[in-house]
């Protein structure tokens, strides 16, 4: 299956509903494990069905990140 382009991913983040918009990396200790749930502030384009990231999980290639845009989607 080939990689979604930058422009399919910001359009599948402008479909989404503000209380969807929450990084969806699992962090794992020894006692749980969760996901993040901090605000957005990208796309990994590598993330899969994780992509959404925030600030401490973003990648490090900027080739595979795409800044999401400050702007709001009203619903």
């Amino acid at each position: 299956m080939p990689l979604p382009t930058m422009e399919e991913l910001l359009r599948w983040f402008d479909a989404l509903y503000d209380d969807q918009r929450v990084c969806r990396t699992w962090v794992t200790t020894e006692a749980y494990a969760h996901i993040c749930a901090r605000a957005a502030v990208g796309i990994d384009r590598l993330g899969g069905r994780y992509a959404l990231v925030c600030e401490a999980h973003r990648p490090s290639t900027e080739a595979n990140f795409a800044r999401l845009r400050a702007t709001e989607n009203p619903k």
